[in-house]
């Protein structure tokens, strides 16, 4: 995949260009204002010298009152050149943005936004490397999905495909899966996107297993405003819903919730039915308290929180520890982000705050789960590491929560650049019953 026809340096001089630009037309639009005032104070100290020409000496007031408006002449003209400059610098925008590819004004938008998001920014044309705060990106470092990824999960007619696995576009594209029922018809969302996806992933495994309905009991880790609490107490079920303390990047997003109210979808069920079925927790993922540890609930969820976790240990511990909240015969149904430009990578990608899985990162996981929990946890698989068939049109580069159809990201930070998509780990506890029939049969 490539940013642009004319070549990847070409495209970052326009667009540090068209930044530059963009940069210097507020600061054109403040001088004008100064100057603007600048008339005004002038226009004020005529009108006072003519109301004094009438009673002072009237050669004397006449000379004033001439100095004055060649003061007003020139901060006219000077009004006027700032004004054509700003046209200039408008027109040179313009002039950049058209000779653009559609995906380069894209990435010129994704820049913009990063300029508007992190107080520190900076942009290095040298060397081929444009560094945005945290984030960088390197033209010519063309990344592509891994070949070893493609592959067509089995799309089921009517029937969910519950085992851990990677986003497929098939299961939203194909209307009778289970999946995009789920997506269409309970969450009323229409986009084939991989956020949906997780959403909906979420929903299906619960429902397989029967953890939806009344007396149901789920616990959800940084939920922020998604739909899902709502969904699960308009299904009959009670939840606790958390989110991280105040403070720290996440809080900066307009995702975090503080309160309650926030987590509230409207859409899904009335506000009294969920205030009373829905209680929330400020909680750090890192800390789970042990009043939530007691194996009270049929469900633990989150989407796309884990990768906010930290390092590769904090994540296996924040899975082992949350584990303890659920019963026996509950599900941990969790998604967050997953590295598909390299198989290979031993460690995981820290982008800004977030960590993106790799493959063998989440191998590691899946046999730590399995290994060290006497039988009792099992990750529900075999993971299905298929994401489709190669289709460039299912690559998004822009950012997670735009509006349209995509299942694929490319972020722009991390040395090379790397693609990611969504996961899904789903975990489950078994009952005393299976537990003696393993214990059983390993004998």
């Amino acid at each position: 995949m490539r940013f642009s026809r004319l070549g990847a340096l070409v495209v970052v001089a326009m667009v540090v260009a068209a930044i530059q630009i963009t940069i210097q037309i507020p600061n054109v639009a403040q001088e004008t204002a100064a100057v603007s005032a600048d008339l005004g104070k002038h226009g004020v100290e005529l009108k006072e010298t003519q109301m004094k020409a009438s009673t002072a000496s009237q050669t004397a007031k006449e000379k004033e009152l001439s100095d004055i408006k060649a003061k007003m002449d020139a901060k006219e003209k000077e009004l006027s050149d700032i004004k054509a400059k700003m046209d200039a610098k408008e027109k040179e925008l313009s002039d950049i943005k058209a000779k653009m590819d559609p995906k380069d004004k894209d990435f010129f938008t994704y820049l913009t936004f990063l300029m508007n998001t992190y107080d520190a920014v900076e942009a290095i044309a040298g060397a081929g490397e444009m560094k945005l705060g945290n984030h960088s990106w390197v033209p010519g470092v063309q990344p592509a999905v891994d070949e070893s990824f493609f592959g067509a999960q089995p799309v089921l007619d009517g029937k969910p495909h519950v085992v851990s696995r990677l986003c497929d576009p098939a299961e939203m594209s194909n209307e009778r899966s289970a999946l995009n029922v789920v997506r269409r018809d309970m969450l009323k969302k229409q986009h084939h996107h991989r956020k949906n996806w997780e959403f909906a992933v979420i929903i299906e495994a619960l429902e397989h297993f029967g953890l939806l309905g009344e007396g149901k009991r789920g616990l959800g880790f940084g939920c922020g405003m998604e739909p899902l609490a709502s969904y699960f107490v308009q299904r009959g079920a009670r939840v606790v819903v958390t989110d991280a303390p105040a403070g720290g990047e996440w809080t900066k997003t307009r995702q975090h919730a503080g309160e309650l109210r926030k987590t509230h979808d409207h859409r899904m069920v009335d506000w009294k039915i969920y205030s009373e079925k829905a209680t929330f927790q400020a909680l750090d993922m890192n800390n789970i308290p042990s009043a939530l540890l007691r194996g009270d609930f049929d469900f633990t969820w989150s989407a796309g929180s884990l990768e906010h976790v930290g390092s590769e240990e904090l994540s296996v511990k924040f899975i082992a520890t949350q584990l303890l909240a659920l019963r026996p015969g509950g599900v941990a149904a969790h998604t967050t982000e997953f590295v598909i430009s390299d198989s290979t990578l031993q460690n995981n990608i820290q982008c800004s705050w977030m960590n993106v899985f790799t493959k063998p990162v989440w191998e590691r996981i899946i046999k730590a789960v399995n290994d060290n929990s006497h039988g009792e946890f099992q990750v529900i698989g075999p993971m299905d590491y298929r994401i489709g068939l190669p289709n460039a049109t299912q690559l998004d580069y822009m950012g997670s929560y735009r509006g349209d159809d995509h299942f694929r990201l490319q972020a722009v930070c991390g040395e090379p650049n790397f693609i990611h998509t969504s996961a899904l780990l789903l975990i489950r506890r078994r009952t005393a019953q299976e537990l003696s029939k393993l214990n059983a049969e390993e004998k």
